[in-house]
């Protein structure tokens, strides 16, 4: 009797066991953010000296976490020369879409040296939700002088 008793006790335990398992499996956020309406720059081109505008609309099914920005001269996906090592580089997480489902980001954090060697670049934006999910988005981006910033809303 004491036997029978024992077996069906493991064998409620394991039912219930399997069901938290089952469940939790069901629960697993498994769909990636939404990165929208991505502007950088005025029409992809930044300016030496003057900080990037940075705008893009993030969604998430359940909640968003981080998104990280890097920007490198396009050269230096095959380095080649000295002077593609000293291209202007960029590489940074920003936290302030944590906890949200939806965050519009609109900012110029993101300052370029004035010294910065102009020329091609490319912009890669990964957006993070707190299940780990990503999204990762890339754009050919322009580095102009300073002499050709004209000035918008978007500048200084």
């Amino acid at each position: 009797m004491i036997k029978f008793m024992k077996s069906k006790y493991f064998l409620s335990i394991l039912v219930l066991i399997s069901a938290f398992t089952f469940m939790s499996c069901e629960d697993k956020d498994n769909q990636k953010p939404t990165v929208s309406n991505l502007e950088v720059g005025h029409n992809d081109t930044i300016f030496a000296g003057y900080p990037v505008h940075l705008e893009f609309e993030a969604t998430d099914n359940d909640l968003l976490n981080n998104y990280r920005v890097t920007i490198h001269a396009e050269s230096d996906h095959h380095k080649s020369s000295v002077l593609d090592a000293m291209h202007w580089e960029f590489d940074s997480t920003f936290r302030e879409i944590n906890g949200v489902k939806n965050y519009t980001v609109h900012h110029h954090a993101i300052h370029v040296p004035a010294n910065a060697l102009t020329g091609d670049y490319h912009f890669h934006l990964i957006v993070a939700d707190r299940s780990g999910n990503t999204t990762a988005v890339e754009k050919d981006i322009t580095l102009a002088p300073a002499e050709a910033y004209h000035g918008d809303e978007h500048g200084k």
